[in-house]
Parts: structure tokens; sequence; C-alpha cells
């Protein structure tokens, strides 16, 4: 009697057991899917991706989107799985989640190469970068986070990598990478990142705009003072090489009221050394620094101080001794040829002046430039690359 007890215990036991399994074995209409939606299981993919549109158009996204997850899980080498996974990032994209919807786009990049689908893919992950450059959030557990530029830079790099031969996207992913780094105030990285497009994309429509951002960055880091003190000799340079390579550029007269913004600066800092080293009687390093402002900006009203300055000192001390001889000539000599060479006022070897000033870069400009960051130059910019 307790063998018998025991051997129907046994079996009551393991078909508690295995009856769910039994089950699931043998129901083959439905599918559970990770969105917890119970989807039918079609006959083959034709079926099935139209039992997924057929949702769509019925304003049941949730239920689409499960179906077309059933169509790239069971039926992966068909076409019918590119067109069912492009649907699954719009769908994704739409409800607002951007961050999950670049992945779901990557994954047809990346299994579906050869997808029709594959350039819009391209340029929808490109869209998504340009919501996160321009300050869209970071979320995390459904709550936004601060503005990632780091997030768009990678969707950015993303892009280069998904399309490099795409010059429309890959040249104007690079550009906003050097965006992405001027808003964190990155200006060697910025620069490294403009001049990546003059490098890999020369032809592009956008490697002029990156030859005068170089040019502006420059200008922002001298102003901010955080890059090194040539800065803004390597500004004028580029602007003069983008005015050189784009005659015809829009962009032209900005350059050139840069330029003047970033010679009156030189000036100024050149005035200042020249009257301190006027003060401590040291007369010889005045007249070339009174001499820089002269060359650099001839009409200005610190050139007019400048030469008064040096006649007055000519008459007091004489020619001779406001300038330095070379071995074996004669204090003098080569006066005018000293006097009008170019001089980096703060990086001379010779400079023991007062500490400048240093100004303050304003916030990341909107577009190209900003009234409060280059001021006085116009606020008007032309728009950024697509």
């Amino acid at each position: 009697m307790s063998r018998r007890f025991l051997f129907i215990s046994i079996f009551l036991i393991q078909s508690l057991f295995w009856a769910p399994v039994f089950a699931a074995l043998t129901v083959r209409e439905t599918e559970i899917t990770t969105e917890e939606e119970t989807v039918e299981l079609k006959k083959n993919a034709s079926e099935q991706f139209a039992l997924a549109e057929s949702a769509e158009a019925e304003g049941r996204l949730k239920r689409a989107l499960s179906a077309y997850r059933v169509v790239v899980k069971r039926y992966p080498k068909t076409d019918f799985a590119a067109q069912a996974q492009f649907k699954v990032a719009k769908i994704t994209e739409e409800s607002g989640d951007a961050n999950k919807a670049f992945g779901e786009y990557q994954k047809l990049v990346g299994n579906y190469p050869k997808s029709k689908d594959f350039e819009a893919s391209i340029e929808a992950q490109f869209n998504i970068a340009q919501l996160y450059l321009e300050g869209k959030r970071l979320e995390l557990f459904g709550v936004p986070t601060l503005p990632s530029m780091q997030r768009a830079e990678e969707m950015f790099r993303a892009v280069i990598t998904n399309a490099p031969f795409i010059a429309k996207y890959a040249a104007a992913a690079q550009f906003n990478i050097g965006q992405a780094r001027e808003r964190q105030d990155d200006y060697r990285g910025a620069v490294e990142a403009y001049q990546k497009i003059i490098d890999d994309y020369p032809f592009s429509e956008v490697t002029g705009d990156a030859q005068y951002q170089i040019g502006f960055v420059y200008m922002r880091a001298s102003r901010a003072g955080e890059y090194d003190q040539s800065a803004s000799i390597k500004a004028r340079e580029a602007f003069e090489d983008f005015i050189y390579r784009y005659p015809n550029s829009e962009k032209v007269a900005q350059a050139r009221q840069n330029m003047q913004a970033l010679g009156g600066r030189q000036t100024e800092s050149a005035f200042s050394v020249a009257k301190f080293y006027d003060k401590q009687k040291n007369y010889k390093a005045a007249a070339i620094y009174y001499n820089e402002v002269i060359r650099t900006e001839p009409d200005s009203p610190n050139s007019q101080v400048s030469r008064d300055r040096l006649s007055a000192l000519k008459d007091l001390v004489g020619e001779d001794q406001l300038t330095f001889a070379a071995p074996g000539q004669k204090p003098g000599a080569n006066l005018r040829k000293k006097m009008q060479a170019q001089v980096d006022t703060t990086a001379r070897p010779d400079f023991v002046g007062p500490t400048l000033p240093v100004e303050t870069a304003g916030s990341s400009p909107a577009l190209r430039t900003s009234p409060d960051d280059v001021a006085p130059i116009p606020a008007v910019e032309p728009a950024l690359p697509e």
C-alpha cells in the first residue's frame, strides 16, 4: 500500500513539472515577445510582415513593434527582416526614445548593409545625433539628465564608420564632432576635428566651413588664454588661408573682420608692453614694441602715439640707441629692418613686461560666432551645414 502511494505521488509531481513544457512544445499559434505582447505566428515571413503592417495601420504600435521583431527573429535571412528592422527603428524613434532608436538603426546598418533602407537609416542616425548636439538630454531610468556632447560625438563617429564614403553625411558628421568639442571648450580637439575634414574630404561642401572654423577656434582660444600664446597668430593664418582658398565664400567678409579684431587686440598688447618698457627707461625694447604697433595697425590712434613717442625717444637718446646691432655692425646700421620685424609680443625671449590681462571667452556660439564672444564682429552668420 505504501509503495503504491509513493508511485502515485511521484507520478503526480512529475506531471505537474512537465505539463508546462509539453504545453509550450505543442502550442505554436502564439509567441510572447520582449514587448509583452501576444503575437500570432504566421506560416512565413510575408504573412508575418503583413500582420505587423496591419497592426501598425490600426495604430496598435506596441503590437506592431512586437510583430516586426518576430519577423527579424524568425526570418533573419529574408528581405522582410531588413524591412522589419527598419520599421522597429522608426516606431522606436517616433515613440520619443531617440537613443534607443539610434541603436535599432545601427542593427539594420550592421546586419543588412545591402538594404534599400540603408541610407535612410544613416540619415536618421545623423539627425538623432544632431538632436543631442543641439542640447537634447540623455535619459537615465526615464529621467532626463544633462545634455551630452560626448554622446553626440559618439553618434557622429558611428555615422562616419557606417558610411565613410557617403561624403554628405561623413564630412558633415566630422564637422559636427568639431562643434561638439567647441561646445566643451576643447580647442585643441576642435581644431583636430576640423583639420581632418580638410585632409579626408577636401572636396566636401563643408571643407571651406572647416577652414574658417579653425580660425574661429584659435580666435576663441586667444581670448580664453587657455591654448597658447601664439593662438592669435594661428587664427590670422587660418583666416588668411580661408580667404585665399575660398575667395568667393560668403564668409570672406566675416573672416576679414575677424582678422581686424585680432590685429586690434595684438596692437593693444604691444602698446601696453611698449609703455611698460618706456616707463622702465628700457628705450631700446620700448622702440621694438612701438614699431610693432605701427606695423600691425598703421592707421590706429595707438600707432600715431607710437610714432610721436619714437620721435621723442630719438631726440632723447639718439637713433643708434633704439636698436640692437648685429655682430660687426655699427649701432643703427640695420635700424629700419629691425624696426619693421614682426614681433610676437608676449612670446619674445626678451619679454619681461607686465602680465597682460586675460579675457574670458564667451559662451559657446549658437552659430559660428557670437557677438559676446568676438565683439564687435556682426552676429549674422550663414547657417551651419546640414
